[in-house]
């Protein structure tokens, strides 16, 4: 996993965060099928029901359809996770660096770095 060295990439994982944060603020999904079709509204007691059996092929080429959308939108899912999980490790690096750097620094204000090397023999 890369670790963020520069301001490049941070700025870019900040983007990052914001366009997802605004995707999921607006709702919007992008590319999002229209879902209706003229069975979405059918019921069993439909006396047009035979028609409805006539078309099976219509309707499974309808089912096809919305095996792949599903399909895609679990590889896309996969890959939202992907990303976050990389972006959160990324975060977990730099706070950990960031708390080792201040650490470092509070020993370095210690008043036993004052006391000379002689006292401390």
């Amino acid at each position: 996993m890369q670790t963020i060295d520069s301001k490049a990439n941070l700025s870019t994982v900040s983007d990052i965060i914001t366009a997802l944060q605004t995707i999921l603020c607006s709702r919007a999904i992008p590319d999002m099928p229209d879902l209706e079709t003229p069975y979405s509204r059918t019921t069993f007691n439909n006396p047009n029901h035979c028609a409805i059996e006539l078309e099976d092929q219509s309707i499974n080429a309808i089912i096809t359809e919305r095996q792949h959308q599903l399909d895609k939108v679990l590889h896309d899912i996969l890959g939202l996770q992907t990303v976050t999980d990389g972006i959160h490790t990324l975060q977990v690096e730099q706070k950990n660096k960031i708390i080792e750097s201040i650490n470092l620094h509070k020993r370095l204000v210690s008043p036993l770095w004052r006391l000379p090397t002689e006292v401390l023999s």
